[in-house]
């Protein structure tokens, strides 16, 4: 290496202090560029949701923007969060940001700063969000800000379809009695080793709980309501009831074998095991198992439909799960965890998620672009446009309740009509505590 001189020495520190300088003044300079009253210091957003995808969102929102720079993520196990979101409430190190889905709102709700119509007038929530979104207004105002939805998608197998000449599955629910007979195969003493429809158990039915919300969303349904600061179940009750007996009632059927659409009992596996061992020829399942499906079985041929509709009404309805954020009581810096809010629900930084998570953001103007970067992602666009979700007040006792209903109506122990109003009464004492 050729010898350098001291001059040379003293030239190369002045130029890497000059570099090191006119970096820090860059980077300076850019943050000046941000008015003092949009400047966002450190916010801390806790949730359950997947913190690789989060935290890569963030990351790459950084990258586009600096002011951002102090937002981070923190993921818990869904069974620790409730603990550790009051253990940080009691000893006053708060996060700044809950990031939830409708099943863990009402949990929280109790701590939430709820945004008047200064901060987000409702019309304005309206107006730049999707139906499903609105079960966030309250009356005093707006609960939080939505991010995405994941909805109910029909997952089925090409191959069984078009062993049958069948090009694609059913848009509508009475299609489906068409079917059955050519895809369920029941041997000696009603032993079944093929379905059509995995339907009509709890025991054994992936997210059987949100398939009956479906149902019941579709039927007119829309199972849980708010007034007056407080939340009341309707699973029956007035048109309510009608609306959830004929959903109750289709579902069982499937397993009941007197039933021409029986296809399915309880000795079989699991929904999603059956479909993946290419021996289901549908399957109702979230959007967001699709990797996971491709996953666990590369082989199996398999494409993605909308969720099924009632044949006997133009309205159209799925169920949904909905990530949003919020601001708790005790945040330590309400003005920053706000700013934030809005800038990481800005149409740029949505867009950004919905490239990452693969599922449909609820900004109007972003749901309404058709897109064809990935070969899903119109179908999970088009069916947020029209979904609904509901507030739950305990996931797993409702999925109890949901369950103990099915299995009350399928062994005979009690009538459909019993166990929707002992199910209704049981939702309401969840939301009453």
């Amino acid at each position: 290496m050729k010898n350098i001189t001291p001059f040379q020495l003293i030239m190369l520190a002045v130029f890497g202090v000059a570099g090191v300088i006119g970096i820090i003044t860059l980077a300076t300079f850019q943050v000046d560029q941000v008015p003092e009253e949009e400047r966002i210091g450190e916010v801390r957003i806790w949730g359950t949701y997947d913190g690789r995808v989060v935290s890569t969102w963030l990351s790459r929102l950084t990258e586009k923007n600096e002011n951002l720079s102090g937002v981070s993520y923190r993921e818990f196990s869904p069974q620790d969060f409730n603990t550790e979101v009051l253990e940080a409430l009691a000893e006053q190190r708060a996060p700044h940001l809950l990031l939830l889905d409708n099943t863990e709102l009402f949990e929280q709700s109790n701590r939430l700063l709820v945004l008047d119509g200064d901060a987000f007038p409702k019309q304005t929530f309206r107006t730049t969000f999707l139906e499903l979104s609105e079960v966030y207004i309250v009356d005093e105002g707006v609960l939080g800000m939505p991010l995405f939805a994941d909805p109910l998608v029909l997952f089925w197998n090409r191959t069984i379809f078009q062993s049958q000449g069948e090009v694609a599955p059913p848009a509508t629910w009475q299609d489906f009695f068409r079917i059955v007979p050519l895809f369920t195969q029941i041997g000696e003493n009603r032993v079944i080793t093929g379905t059509t429809l995995p339907l009509g158990e709890a025991v054994n039915i992936t997210h059987f709980k949100e398939i009956v919300a479906t149902l019941a969303l579709q039927a007119g349904n829309p199972l849980s309501l708010q007034a007056g600061g407080t939340y009341r179940s309707v699973l029956s009750g007035g048109n309510s009831f009608d609306s959830i007996f004929e959903p109750l009632q289709f579902f069982t059927s499937f397993s009941n074998p007197t039933s021409d659409t029986y296809s399915w009992n309880r000795s079989l596996p699991t929904s999603q095991e059956y479909f993946l061992a290419g021996k289901a020829a549908t399957y109702l399942g979230f959007a967001s198992e699709i990797r996971p499906l491709q996953l666990k079985n590369p082989n199996l041929n398999f494409d993605v439909a909308e969720i099924p509709q009632s044949g006997n009404t133009q309205t159209k309805s799925v169920y949904a799960r909905l990530h949003g954020l919020f601001i708790p009581t005790q945040s330590p810096n309400i003005q920053d965890s706000y700013k934030a809010m809005v800038a990481l629900t800005s149409q740029d930084a949505l867009r950004e998620l919905q490239s990452l998570v693969k599922l449909s953001v609820v900004r109007r103007d972003l749901a309404s672009q058709v897109s064809s970067d990935d070969l899903f992602t119109d179908i999970f666009r088009r069916e947020a446009i029209y979904a609904q979700t509901f507030i739950d007040p305990d996931p797993i006792a409702t999925a109890n309740i949901f369950g103990n209903m099915i299995e009350t109506v399928t062994s005979g122990r009690r009538s459909i009509e019993d166990a929707i109003i002992l199910s209704d009464q049981e939702i309401q004492v969840l939301f009453n505590n």
